[in-house]
C-alpha cells in the first residue's frame, strides 16, 4: 500500500517522514491524477474541471472544439464548484459553507451539508483576491454562509475578503474562529 502525508503547518514530506523514521519509496517523477473535480453552471453543464495530482499540484483544464483537453481556464461562466446543488439550497434557505478546496466540500456534502469553493483558490494577504464578482453573484439570496477558512495565512485573508463582498448580498455572513 501507500501512505499519504500532509502537514497543515507545512512540514515537508521529507520532515515528516523522518520524524516517524519511514524511508520513502524512490520517486518515479511521473504525476497521477488523484482526483478530478467537475465545475458546472447552473444548468449543470460541466464548463471546466480542476486536476489534482500526486505529487500534489492542481490544473485547470476545459474541453475544445474537438473534445480535447485543454490546460487552462478557458472560455464559459466563472462558476463555483457544487453551483447546481448550491443554487438549489439558496432557493430553500439552506446555510451554505464556503471552504477552500474542493475536497473539503465533498467531505461537507457526504456530511449533507452545502458546500462550494472557487476554482483558483486562494490568494496571499499582497495577492490580488482570487474571488470573483460572479461569486458574490451566485451566493446572493443565501440566508446564511459560513465562511470557514484554511489554517494559514493566505486561507484567512481569502475569507476576509469573501466576506466583505458578502455584506448586504446575503443574509449572514459566519466566520467561525477555529483553533
Amino acid at each position: 500500500g501507500r501512505l499519504l502525508l500532509h502537514c497543515f503547518a507545512g512540514c515537508s514530506y521529507e520532515h515528516i517522514a523522518a520524524a516517524l523514521d519511514l524511508t520513502p519509496e524512490p520517486s518515479t517523477g511521473q504525476r497521477q491524477i488523484v482526483a478530478t473535480y467537475a465545475y458546472r453552471d447552473a444548468a449543470g453543464v460541466e464548463v471546466r474541471q480542476k486536476i489534482r495530482y500526486a505529487p500534489k499540484d492542481f490544473r485547470i483544464r476545459h474541453r475544445g472544439a474537438a473534445g480535447e483537453w485543454i490546460y487552462k481556464a478557458g472560455p464559459g461562466p466563472a462558476v463555483l464548484y457544487r453551483l447546481p446543488e448550491l443554487r438549489s439550497a439558496i432557493a430553500q434557505g439552506a446555510t451554505i459553507f464556503v471552504v477552500e478546496g474542493e475536497k473539503d466540500c465533498d467531505r461537507l456534502a457526504a456530511g449533507g451539508l452545502i458546500a462550494t469553493t472557487n476554482i483558483e483558490g486562494a490568494a496571499k494577504p499582497d495577492q490580488k483576491a482570487k474571488w470573483r464578482r460572479e461569486y458574490t453573484a451566485q451566493l446572493a439570496g443565501a440566508a446564511c454562509v459560513i465562511l470557514i477558512p484554511a489554517h494559514d495565512e493566505p486561507g484567512r485573508a481569502h475569507m476576509a475578503y469573501i466576506a466583505q463582498a458578502l455584506r448586504r448580498r446575503v443574509g449572514e455572513v459566519r466566520r467561525p474562529e477555529l483553533p
